[in-house]
């Protein structure tokens, strides 16, 4: 990867994910996936949507599987174990077999909640939790296929911060192939105290939202996050 695409990548994860949440919810991939494609265009770099699934499991999770402690199958067995060893993990877009989208969960067993999710609003539009036909529990990221990575621009909607899941807005992972974009391999990667995991999904829903479909909604957005980058010098 060249300099001034690091350099690009680096500004963005500055700049991108505050003026983001001037417009949009926390849980917006949608309309923050739409963001990113676009002012990364306005640079001369192509993108597309990929949508995924996301999991995030927190140190003390991974501890305890590395010594052998694991949940329990059963959900009570399980939300005694994350209370004894602290271990927590969270998924952001969950399809059951038949690709339907379902309620999301921690791994710990623990239903979800509205009112447990950070920044989630049940009845705010244009987010990726919400569509014309009701709630899309998927996740959406940017994927730039010629530099084989992919950006996320909403990785902190899954944040917990009393579990010690504390992601920054923006998080770019590199060096993807084609046996995770092909649905084959999850991709994994140790970042900021956690385990961050993604595999791609077959949900297209998000096609659907007014988020994606209507640019003037995020048009203003785009712009905004243009003008700051280039302030800072360097951008071309």
């Amino acid at each position: 990867m060249n300099v001034s695409l690091e350099r690009l990548l680096g500004k963005f994860q500055n700049v991108a994910r505050q003026k983001i949440r001037k417009e949009f919810n926390a849980t917006s991939c949608i309309p923050s996936t739409r963001v990113t494609i676009d002012v990364l265009r306005a640079f001369h770099i192509e993108a597309e949507p990929l949508p995924v699934r996301m999991s995030v499991a927190n140190e003390l999770y991974m501890k305890a599987l590395s010594e052998g402690d694991l949940p329990p199958e059963d959900e009570r067995g399980r939300d005694e174990w994350s209370a004894r060893t602290g271990a927590c993990s969270r998924v952001i877009g969950m399809d059951d077999n038949d690709n339907e989208t379902v309620q999301d969960s921690c791994f710990t067993g623990m239903p979800f909640k509205p009112e447990n999710f950070i920044g989630m609003s049940p009845v705010e539009p244009d987010t990726a939790m919400f569509l014309a036909k009701g709630e899309w529990n998927g996740h959406l990221v940017a994927h730039i296929p010629k530099y084989h990575l992919f950006i996320d621009a909403s990785a902190n909607q899954a944040n917990w911060p009393e579990k010690n899941i504390k992601l920054p807005g923006v998080i770019v992972i590199r060096d993807i192939d084609n046996r995770f974009l092909h649905g084959d391999d999850s991709l994994s990667r140790l970042m900021y105290g956690c385990l961050v995991q993604y595999e791609v999904s077959s949900n297209q829903d998000y096609l659907q939202s007014d988020a994606w479909k209507d640019k003037s909604l995020t048009e203003p957005t785009v712009k905004a996050i243009y003008r700051a980058m280039r302030r800072t010098g360097g951008a071309r």
